[in-house]
């Protein structure tokens, strides 16, 4: 995958907006979104196929990461970071363990533990909310949910985690072995 070094700043952004509550495997989970994304044609176009800022341009694109949005308690401290790398080059302390992450990822040093997800959402729905899962989630099959096993020794959703979508699987075509 070819990408440059504002890819990996605006992706370890992402990853610091969307995902630094999580664990390691959360995050990676959410790197790899950003990176199937950004080698797919409906999320890019034709012409950022395969090309260096593929992946700024999947992370920048209004509404897909929240953190980047308007409103979001996340976006003007992701803006200001990268209007200063933007201008100076270098990063924020904080950012560092994402930076490493997204150069992992793009790398191909981790495995796409997905199955090739391009959306997620998270289990319990935000309190914004007006319907549950997103209208998005019923065009898309699933691909990977984040699991811990309760009480009676049942797998179950993690309502802290997330369920994984691929824009390539149809509802009920294929899917992980996801609890109900």
């Amino acid at each position: 995958m070819r990408y440059n070094d504002r890819d990996v700043f605006i992706m370890a952004l992402t990853l610091y907006g969307e995902a630094r509550g999580l664990d390691l495997e959360g995050q990676t989970k959410v790197a790899w979104v950003i990176r199937n994304r950004a080698e797919r044609r409906a999320f890019v176009g034709s012409s950022w196929l395969g090309t260096e800022g593929a992946v700024a341009k999947v992370c920048l694109m209004p509404w897909q990461f929240s953190c980047w949005n308007d409103g979001d308690p996340n976006s003007g401290r992701l803006h200001t970071w990268l209007d200063e790398f933007d201008r100076r080059g270098g990063a924020n302390m904080e950012i560092l363990p994402f930076i490493n992450l997204a150069t992992s990822v793009l790398e191909g040093l981790v495995e796409d533990i997905t199955n090739g997800a391009d959306h997620y959402h998270t289990v319990r729905a935000p309190s914004w909310a007006q319907s549950w899962p997103p209208t998005w989630a019923k065009a898309y099959g699933v691909v990977a949910c984040d699991t811990i096993v309760d009480g009676d020794g049942e797998t179950i959703a993690d309502p802290r985690g997330h369920v994984f979508y691929s824009s390539l699987v149809k509802p009920g075509e294929k899917s992980a072995s996801i609890p109900s």
